[in-house]
């Protein structure tokens, strides 16, 4: 006997993402590796605030230089935030649209003309979706991501199309934040010793280092972070710049030649910071209609079509006038015309 029941889609998720407030948060399965992230930003910073703020604000000259450590901070843990709590792109899936023993007639590619370009779609057999260009699966979220980059596990979620931005920020910001500190303490060292030494430049940063254990730590700690987040940045602003992926960079998909999606240095970079954010085609607080099949199993009846709709209507809507032909596969619908 077959009866039909309704649950959120959260709770039926098939991926490996963690959800939270009722499915309105979404996180990616790396939550540890996430606090341990943000404990590594939170600590050393409140050491910087409590010990050696002090030294600094004690010199009115020094006043405005905490406050702009303080707004760097912030502004890092909004972009870690935006990059970690976010949907990075999820394309759903279609389960329930092939029987697994017909999965293995279905081609493993086609090939479609995008923008005047060739293209190979792949087909994912875990998702039962043609992924559109870029596109790519995570094996540890379990999920196709739109224009995939790679599953960075310092927040522990996929970085792609919706939160690419974010994480470049992030990494921006952190390099920035690591030399600002490091020089914020070096400045601190010195004038915790400037009494005992004012006409020694040398033995006055000695003297303030001996007696600040706790700003000579921090000052260690921003320079080995800034060997990770300093080279992290440079490699990102080369990929933006030549407006190729990790995971392109990786697989070398383009070889030596040009990337196909590459619009120039200035506006590459204009497209992914000031471009609008995609929607969502995931909406986890949702309901779905799942059928009870009692001892045959149940099986999940998931609106991946009402996102592949919203999908097309809203690429539609926005660009106004009269618009070109859709291609068969709606997911292709998404993509930009040039």
């Amino acid at each position: 006997m077959k009866s039909n029941l309704i649950a959120r889609r959260y709770h039926v998720w098939p991926g490996n993402n963690i959800f939270c407030c009722y499915g309105r948060v979404m996180l990616g399965p790396g939550i540890y590796a996430c606090i341990g992230t943000l404990l590594l930003i939170i600590v050393p910073s409140t050491l910087f605030f409590s010990k050696t703020c002090p030294i600094l604000l004690s010199h009115q000259d020094s006043v405005a230089l905490v406050v702009i450590a303080a707004i760097l901070l912030i502004l890092l843990l909004y972009f870690f935030f935006r990059t970690a709590v976010c949907d990075p792109g999820i394309i759903p899936r279609r389960d329930g649209y092939l029987d697994a023993r017909l999965q293995r007639l279905v081609p493993s590619a086609q090939g479609v003309v995008v923008n005047g370009r060739v293209m190979t779609l792949k087909y994912c057999t875990t998702c039962n979706i043609y992924r559109p260009p870029r596109c790519s699966h995570c094996k540890i979220c379990d999920n196709c991501v739109d224009r995939f980059d790679h599953h960075c596990p310092w927040v522990g979620n996929c970085i792609g199309r919706r939160n690419y931005r974010w994480f470049l920020f992030f990494t921006l910001d952190s390099a920035i934040y690591a030399i600002y500190l490091f020089a914020l303490c070096i400045r601190a060292l010195y004038l915790a010793g400037l009494e005992a030494a004012p006409y020694d430049v040398v033995s006055a940063f000695i003297t303030g280092a001996s007696s600040n254990p706790s700003t000579v730590s921090i000052a260690i700690v921003c320079v080995l972070s800034l060997f990770f987040t300093g080279a992290l940045s440079a490699f990102h602003i080369y990929l933006l710049s030549a407006n190729i992926t990790t995971n392109e960079h990786m697989k070398g998909v383009f070889g030596d030649s040009e990337s196909f999606y590459n619009k120039g240095c200035q506006e590459n970079w204009l497209e992914t910071i000031f471009d609008p954010v995609p929607e969502s085609l995931v909406d986890a607080a949702e309901s779905v209609v799942c059928e009870d099949q009692g001892a045959e199993g149940s099986s999940m009846l998931p609106l991946a079509q009402a996102a592949e709709l919203r999908m097309v209507t809203t690429t539609a809507e926005q660009a106004g006038g009269d618009q070109p032909e859709p291609y068969d596969n709606p997911l292709l619908n998404r993509l930009p015309r040039m």
